[in-house]
């Protein structure tokens, strides 16, 4: 009975030793993503996953012929995966790997997460903008305790969108087919204005530039109000705005940018190259919509050329008209200084010349010509008084007045055109001075507000709007005196801490200015005021401890510090000073950091035995760094690396040969065989592992093989 028990124990200890042979467990360090790429149309080319993680620099996955893929990725990253396929729409799925830390020190080891990315055929003229953004997500769920997927869009959606699309384009392609060759023509050159306007937009986007790129994608949507990327992209813009608001750094760089916009155009406007300096304005308006300044030049800037041109023409027909008169062709060259002098009434020479004709001919004609010219500036300036072009207008009834200087018609109308100027100046002063005083208003500055209403009323005395204005300034102005008398007497109550009296106060301010965030947010800071000793003491430890990790010159840690201070007191002066002290020492030293991270990357090559990659890196870090001598030494050491290795390359395909039989004779349990030649194997690389722990095996195996024999012999000699 002992020794069956005996044997027993034996033929357990066995079956563990076999069962330690085969087990291969390991403790999980990375999130495995498994999947299959299913395209709507077989191909035979292979698929690209492009793969960024936590908006480094993306790299690229090739997915072989059947779909199929394996990814295994760091935890605590977020990763954006985008699947390609030819002829296909791409596909964005966003994976975070990040779990909590109480759940990394319990247990990491998560199942691998199955995927089916299902691609759909990529249609010509279909607007790619849906593919721009994510259709799911992959996270860590809380509530499961495992990996879950979300749909941002499913395929569904997706098959609908490119449906719809398809749709659109048909339809127009239907309407173009019935359209004029003209009609074609224009519609041509709108989608190739269409088109470079969102080029433009999008860079403008891709840098940030916001406001501007807004404006941009709004003159896209006036060409092609239906077209879909224009309305997606300012929707998202106008998200954007309205989150974020536009910090006052993106301001104070608008308005740099604004007068460097200026400055340029100023100097060429200076130098009066008016065509180049027109561009200028135009992109300061991108800056400031509406600039008076800008749009000012721009106006000015148009009736500079138009002089110009029309000063052009005025020659010209000044050299045609003088050529006429030395020919004598009286009736040509008066025709041409005529329309010379309508061109540019204020120069004399046409009618100079006129003049010198008509004493030419004989009094009857020159009476007919006087009428005739007095008749056609009076038509003249009567056109232009209806097209409201009233200087012009003037200067035509002069003209006539010169031909018939007692005429009371043309004087009546040159009086009645200047009182209709003297009262479009008045509108307009008034108007600047409204303007500018709803501008002061809205950024409450009262003063200046009151001030310009009532300059607006010198201009137009009783106007209700200015009017109305002014009274609405005046309950302002109450209320604000009254406002400060209660916050400066809630401020002192808080003072002498009686916080209840403060708090009541300030509820009386909220009650003549409800919804104000500042006096909310002190009604809060007061009630909070017993409890905040506290508050401040912890505050104060982690600064300190900030400030001991930056004497450290750990600046990461130090940040994080401030950052953690900024907890407890938000937008404090004193930690986002620190903050700024420290991110100025981390600029100061960013050359350096580039330099570290270069040689970082390097060194992380060399320890992976990528030399000849490795070996560019270095160089590169010595274009940053000359003088150093590190990167120049691991130069030197990967040349005499890779002569080694090439020395070697020949001793180590010999070994691994013989490696490879011995592991044959291994697989096929000729134990004897095997351990020779793992002997021989270790005599041309004494110091390798694998074949020391190789014999080690079989001296096992071969001990194991003697007991089990031995105790058969026992079991037989017994039966």
């Amino acid at each position: 009975m002992q020794k069956f028990g005996r044997l027993g124990t034996l033929f357990f200890l066995i079956y563990l030793f076999l069962f330690q042979l085969s087990a291969t467990g390991q403790n999980k360090k990375v999130f495995i993503v498994t999947g299959k790429i299913v395209p709507e149309v077989e191909t035979s080319v292979n698929g690209i996953i492009e793969m960024s993680k936590s908006g480094e620099a993306p790299t690229q996955i090739e997915i072989p012929k059947n779909g199929r893929f394996r990814l295994e990725l760091e935890y605590f990253h977020e990763f954006t995966l985008t699947f390609s396929l030819q002829g296909h729409f791409s596909k964005t799925i966003i994976v975070s790997t990040d779990i909590p830390q109480e759940v990394w020190k319990r247990d990491n080891d998560f199942p691998p997460f199955p995927m089916i990315v299902q691609l759909f055929r990529e249609i010509e003229g279909i607007d790619k903008s849906f593919t721009l953004k994510p259709s799911g997500r992959v996270f860590y769920g809380k509530q499961t305790d495992n990996f879950e997927k979300e749909s941002i869009f499913n395929d569904i959606q997706i098959s609908e969108q490119i449906t719809t699309a398809t749709t659109q384009t048909a339809q127009v392609k239907k309407e173009a087919a019935g359209i004029t060759k003209q009609e074609a023509a224009d519609l041509a050159f709108k989608e190739k204005t269409f088109d470079q306007t969102i080029n433009e937009a999008d860079v403008l986007f891709k840098r940030g530039e916001f406001p501007a790129a807004l404006l941009k994608y709004q003159d896209a949507k006036k060409l092609f109000p239906d077209k879909v990327y224009a309305n997606d992209r300012i929707a998202e813009i106008q998200d954007l705005i309205k989150a974020l608001e536009i910090t006052e750094k993106q301001k104070t760089e608008l308005d740099q940018k604004y007068k460097n916009a200026i400055a340029r155009a100023n100097g060429l406007f200076d130098q009066k190259t008016y065509k180049e300096a027109r561009p200028g304005y135009e992109e300061a308006l991108q800056y400031k919509p509406g600039d008076g300044y800008a749009s000012g030049r721009i106006q000015e800037i148009d009736q500079l050329l138009a002089l110009l041109a029309k000063q052009k023409q005025f020659d010209d027909l000044v050299a045609q008209a003088d050529n006429n008169f030395k020919a004598r062709k009286f009736d040509q060259a008066t025709a041409l200084y005529n329309q010379a002098k309508l061109l540019i009434p204020e120069n004399a020479y046409p009618q100079n010349q006129i003049e010198l004709i008509v004493k030419e001919e004989q009094q009857v004609a020159i009476v007919a010509e006087q009428e005739k010219v007095f008749s056609r500036n009076l038509e003249s300036g009567d056109k232009l008084a209806r097209e409201k072009d009233y200087l012009q207008a003037i200067d035509s009834y002069r003209k006539a007045l010169a031909v018939k200087p007692d005429n009371k018609l043309a004087s009546d109308k040159i009086a009645e055109i200047e009182k209709a100027i003297a009262l479009i100046e008045t509108d307009k002063k008034y108007q600047d001075a409204i303007q500018q005083a709803d501008q002061a208003l809205a950024a409450n500055d009262l003063q200046k507000a009151k001030m310009l209403y009532q300059e607006a009323l010198k201009f137009k005395a009783g106007e209700v709007y200015a009017m109305n204005k002014l009274a609405e300034i005046k309950v302002t102005e109450t209320t604000e005196t009254k406002l400060i008398e209660l916050t400066a007497n809630a401020e002192k109550a808080a003072m002498n801490q009686n916080y209840d009296e403060s708090i009541r106060m300030l509820d009386q301010a909220l009650q003549l200015k409800p919804k104000d965030a500042s006096l909310q947010r002190r009604m809060d800071e007061i009630g909070l005021l017993k409890n905040q000793q506290l508050a401040d003491k912890e505050f104060d430890q982690i600064i300190q401890r900030g400030d001991q990790q930056k004497t450290k010159e750990k600046y990461d840690q130090a940040i994080s510090l401030y950052r953690e201070a900024l907890n407890i007191k938000p937008n404090n002066e004193l930690a986002l000073g620190k903050i700024s002290e420290v991110e100025l020492l981390l600029a100061a030293i960013e050359k350096q950091a580039q330099y570290q991270a270069i040689i970082t990357q390097a060194d992380k090559l060399f320890d992976k035995k990528e030399y000849i990659t490795a070996q560019a890196d270095y160089s590169k870090a010595l274009s940053i760094k000359a003088d150093e001598i590190y990167p120049a030494n691991r130069i030197k050491e990967i040349v005499e690396i890779l002569d080694k290795e090439q020395q070697a390359k020949a001793l180590d395909e010999n070994y691994k040969s013989i490696v490879a039989k011995a592991d044959k004779s291994f697989e096929s349990e000729s134990y004897s065989d095997a351990r020779k030649t793992y002997i021989e194997a270790l005599a041309i690389k004494p110091n390798e592992a694998y074949p020391t722990e190789r014999i080690s095996k079989i001296d096992e195996i071969l001990a194991e093989r003697a007991k089990l024999q031995q105790a058969e012999n026992e079991f037989v000699a017994l039966v």
